[in-house]
């Protein structure tokens, strides 16, 4: 919480006191995932339970730590979040909307001075592809067109022009893994407090850049990525409040889906001839980088071949085909598969699977037991894998994470919950088993149920690349692998229906018309 303390050490309490609305709607869609995620899947936070987050590490959290040193009370309306999933039953939407426009009307008649949104920007809905657009649209029709809008999203947003049009400021993180989603949320926090109490103007300039870059390629310390994000920073003066450089997220098919440069700019400060020499720098580099942000895979084989004959440990493989933060299920069994047929004991791997999960519950631990373990979401997976196990340890699946600035404790806080947790031992392979799925961002994953992950040999990593952040610093190698799965890197495999055409690598680069797409 440094950021909290610097803000805190620049400002005093301001008076007299903002009404400031803050709500919470974050889930990232993959439309490739056929399951529909229900509203029982979002944990639903109202009223009292919104301000009981503040402390908690999260974005929400950050804001009501920050909100009394800027002066602000905040008048909690809906958080829902859930973890990446397939798309959003329209129901969802309804409540949420249902909820927060009654938060609003009631908060009108005694004043409201601005509105505070966390969105993830990725999010669809079974009839909505815009689910965020569609929010910021009905927050805006409710409150009217002079009070202010702010919104923090995450970089894999899909940005819509409607979003950029009906808020006046729009903070992505920059980071990722996402270390600084609460350094965001207070620099978005600050904003609106000026445009509130000094009457700054502000609007939101949107441009689409016509390329889809998978998830292992939008890691900002690489390229493409990082000669943007240097580029947007430097920008950021003379009237520039904020340049957000969002690579989206390519597993959403939706019309919005791919990259995004949108500008947060002071009316009437902002010099135009810059901002336009800046997007055209923004696309002219984009454009120099548009094949590097497709990653070069492994054959999974290959990889261990390669990782053996090195034998320097641990060693990661990356599967970014089963990353859980990108929306699957994450009970892919290729990696596991691989692990007991090289007889490469000592590695470990997890994977959802509350079914066996369930099974195994009444087992007492050291019982061996016969489970089919993973592979029961859909035919991509590798199937289930028939073990002799033993059962090492069962717990609740609670733990606090060890690094406090990981990739999720913005979203979701200090805490994290895998449901009823079982680890397996199998021919000297650490199989862990969770009800819930969660992301590989932080090492108390394994050590929670004992397991040291810097004495494991291979590491099953479900992800693209939020896992960098834990285990790059104790990793002698890694390897992205290829396996089927619903969030694959080859985009050209996957049926898109919806996204904007021509779109790149779906379509040549001599039908983008990027020129021609130049301000």
């Amino acid at each position: 919480m440094n950021v909290i303390t610097e803000c805190a050490d620049k400002l005093s309490p301001a008076s007299p006191l903002c009404r400031v609305v803050l709500a919470c709607l974050w889930h990232e869609t993959n439309t490739f995932v056929p399951a529909i995620t229900g509203l029982q899947s979002f944990l639903q936070y109202e009223g009292e339970a919104v301000l009981a987050l503040r402390g908690d590490g999260s974005q929400i959290g950050a804001a009501l730590d920050l909100a009394p040193i800027l002066g602000w009370n905040i008048l909690p309306g809906p958080c829902y979040r859930a973890k990446p999933s397939g798309p959003v039953e329209n129901a969802v939407i309804d409540a949420f909307e249902g909820s927060l426009t009654q938060v609003l009307q009631s908060a009108l008649p005694n004043g409201l001075d601005g509105v505070l949104l966390f969105l993830h920007g990725a999010m669809v809905a079974v009839s909505e592809s815009d689910v965020a657009g569609r929010v910021v649209s009905e927050v805006r029709r409710s409150i009217g067109p002079d009070k202010p809008i702010a919104v923090v999203i995450d970089p894999h947003a899909n940005v819509s022009a409607r979003l950029a049009r009906e808020c006046n400021l729009l903070y992505a993180y920059r980071e990722n893994p996402h270390t600084d989603s609460v350094e965001t949320t207070v620099a978005a926090c600050h904003m609106l407090n000026r445009v509130i109490r000094e009457g700054l103007q502000t609007d939101v300039l949107y441009r689409r850049f016509p390329v889809m870059w998978p998830p292992p390629g939008t890691a900002s310390g690489d390229i493409p990525l990082k000669p943007l994000l240097d580029m947007a920073r430097s920008a950021e003066k003379g009237g520039i409040a904020r340049v957000n450089v969002c690579p989206g997220f390519a597993h959403a098919d939706t019309p919005d889906t791919g990259l995004s440069f949108t500008i947060v700019r002071h009316k009437p400060r902002a010099d135009e001839a810059r901002i336009d020499a800046l997007i055209q720098s923004l696309f002219r580099q984009a454009q120099k980088e548009l094949d590097n942000g497709f990653p070069n895979e492994w054959k999974l084989s290959d990889a261990m071949d390669a990782a053996l004959s090195r034998g320097e440990f641990p060693c990661l493989l990356v599967e970014p085909s089963d990353n859980v933060g990108g929306g699957t299920p994450g009970d892919g069994t290729w990696v596991l598969r691989q692990l007991l047929d090289r007889n490469a004991g000592g590695s470990g791997v997890v994977i959802c699977d509350p079914e066996a999960v369930e099974e195994l519950w009444s087992a007492r631990e050291g019982q061996i037991v016969r489970v089919a373990v993973g592979g029961k979401s859909g035919p991509l997976t590798g199937g289930p894998v028939a073990l002799i196990a033993r059962v090492v340890r069962k717990s609740n699946g609670n733990f606090s994470v060890e690094d406090r600035n990981n990739h999720t404790v913005g979203a979701g806080g200090y805490e994290v919950k895998m449901g009823r947790t079982v680890l397996l031992e199998s021919h000297s392979i650490w199989i862990l088993l969770n009800s819930i799925k969660t992301m590989p961002v932080d090492l108390g994953q394994w050590r929670c149920v004992g397991i040291n992950p810097e004495q494991l040999k291979f590491i099953g990593i479900k992800a693209a690349v939020a896992h960098r952040q834990a285990y790059l610093p104790i990793t002698k190698q890694s390897f992205t692998v290829s396996t089927p799965g619903p969030c694959q890197s080859d985009l050209t495999a996957l049926p898109y229906q919806k996204v904007r055409r021509p779109v790149y690598p779906l379509d040549p680069v001599e039908q983008l018309g990027i020129s021609v797409m130049l301000p």
